[in-house]
């Protein structure tokens, strides 16, 4: 339906994506690194519009991967377990993927 094959980036691991993104960096308010016990962080702040894109996106694709496109690359795809909503958490990402991220949502 329309699919596209992608790979995430530094693995072997696949995704398909839709044409067009459900979310975009218009829909985010703000982007920050965040330290935590187990690693580095980025929180994503949604606006009004993008919380409610997020909070429907999260309950339609439950227990599926989540791409991140940036710059045309699947950065990470992490599975939702749970209705997300105005502000989401993402782990498990080096202190420069993370400034990265932010870097490159922040020029949108």
């Amino acid at each position: 339906d329309g699919l596209v094959e992608a790979v995430v980036v530094g693995s072997k691991e696949k995704v398909y994506l839709h044409k067009a993104a459900a979310l975009t960096g218009a829909d985010i308010a703000s982007a920050k690194v965040t330290a935590e016990t187990a690693g580095t962080a980025v929180d994503l702040m949604f606006t009004e519009a993008g919380a409610k894109k997020m909070a429907k996106l999260s309950e339609d694709h439950a227990d599926k991967p989540l791409a991140l496109v940036v710059d045309g690359k699947v950065l990470a795809a992490p599975v939702i377990r749970a209705k997300l909503g105005a502000t989401v958490r993402l782990t498990g990402f080096t202190v420069e993927e993370a400034a990265k991220l932010v870097k490159a949502i922040e020029s949108r």
